[in-house]
């Protein structure tokens, strides 16, 4: 099956501004498959840098080797995200206002933002004293999150940040939004670093949203060309010997010359990693469990770090085997990050249909009522 034939089919559990208002436009199979893996790489890099790391291990090699690994992915993690997220909010932006769905659809991603800090705040006050990810200091740090982003949540905000952006300027010509969105990126990477705020990371892969919303077609056709999948491949493989890793994570600002070619690495190693997507969607498991992935990003990013923190405070109890298990065994040392990853999901999913089940599906869709009011009128 080509991939311009794979299956689509409506997103249940797609962005929250999605949730009651127009037939949501049909998903290509490997979209769902790339942001899915997209999301799995999220969720790795704070399962390793957030539990795995802090075990005790039998050997000393597998935190160098996961930490390695992780970095190189990182290439690809966020602009991949953003990319997808772009393509499938082409459409909307493209209508506007009046016509589209994006005035509910920046409503939603906000409120869904709102609800899930709200969220994260009960949780780190139920936490006490226990160490939890993002910790604030004062409740008027908190409550700088309403504007300002400091936590993983920056991924959603942004999302509506964007969609509200470039539907605002959807008649300026794409080649100037695409432009400004080059040198927001470039003055981003010489100006902040990994160790910079969150929020500076929605000024740096603005461009791949912006990538996604305006090359769409084109992504769509890179995805069928295999040829360049092992071309962008090689690409990506070259830019990076040539950036070095010492480059990707520094925790200095860059040089402009080394900014631009991290630049071109994130763009040739998104380019490969859309077309494996489009290649692997011929694989009928993969496409079943990617696009499953794929369909409930939104849900898995939001929870995955209250769950891997409840996972850590559970290591002095029920789960205090974990560590045991990791100092004696090889085998489940060096695969736990995988198997962790893939539990945290899991629980993720569950725990959505369980709170939507019980009433409580407010935290992942805008009130019905209120999505109505802002669809625009037929």
């Amino acid at each position: 099956m080509s991939t311009d034939a794979a299956p689509r089919r409506a997103a249940p559990d797609a962005p929250p501004a999605a949730a009651g208002a127009h037939p949501v436009r049909q998903r290509i199979g490997w979209l769902d498959c790339a942001r899915g893996a997209a999301v799995v790489a999220v969720v790795l890099l704070h399962v390793s840098i957030g539990h795995f790391y802090m075990l005790d291990h039998s050997s000393r090699y597998m935190v160098p080797v996961w930490d390695r690994i992780n970095q190189v992915i990182s290439v690809l993690r966020m602009p991949l995200l953003f990319v997808v997220s772009g393509m499938l909010a082409s459409t909307k932006i493209a209508r506007g206002f009046r016509k589209g769905t994006s005035l509910v659809t920046i409503v939603s991603d906000y409120y869904f933002y709102l609800v899930w800090l709200l969220a994260y705040g009960a949780f780190m006050l139920a936490a006490g004293d226990r160490p939890v990810p993002f910790q604030f200091t004062s409740f008027s740090q908190y409550l700088l999150q309403i504007v300002l982003p400091g936590t993983h949540l920056w991924f959603v905000f942004f999302l509506a940040v964007y969609i509200l952006v470039l539907t605002a300027a959807r008649k300026v010509p794409p080649t100037l939004i695409i432009g400004a969105a080059v040198a927001l990126h470039l003055w981003t990477a010489t100006t902040y670093s990994v160790q910079s705020p969150l929020w500076t990371r929605g000024l740096q892969f603005a461009l791949f949203f912006v990538l996604g919303v305006y090359g769409r077609e084109a992504l769509l056709w890179v995805a069928r060309q295999h040829w360049l999948t092992i071309l962008t491949c090689g690409a990506s493989v070259a830019l990076y010997l040539a950036v070095s890793l010492s480059t990707i994570m520094s925790l200095d600002p860059i040089e402009l010359p080394r900014a631009a070619l991290l630049m071109c690495l994130y763009v040739a190693a998104t380019l490969a990693a859309i077309g494996l997507a489009g290649l692997l969607s011929k694989v009928p498991l993969y496409l079943a469990i990617g696009s499953w992935v794929g369909r409930r990003t939104l849900s898995i990013y939001v929870m995955h770090i209250p769950v891997i923190t409840i996972i850590n405070f559970a290591q002095d109890g029920a789960l205090s085997w974990l560590s045991h298990a990791t100092a004696t065994s090889f085998a489940f040392d060096a695969a736990w990050p995988l198997l962790m990853t893939a539990i945290v999901v899991a629980i993720c999913v569950g725990l959505q249909n369980l709170l939507t089940r019980i009433g409580l599906g407010f935290l992942f869709a805008l009130p019905q009522p209120v999505a109505r009011r802002l669809r625009p009128r037929t």
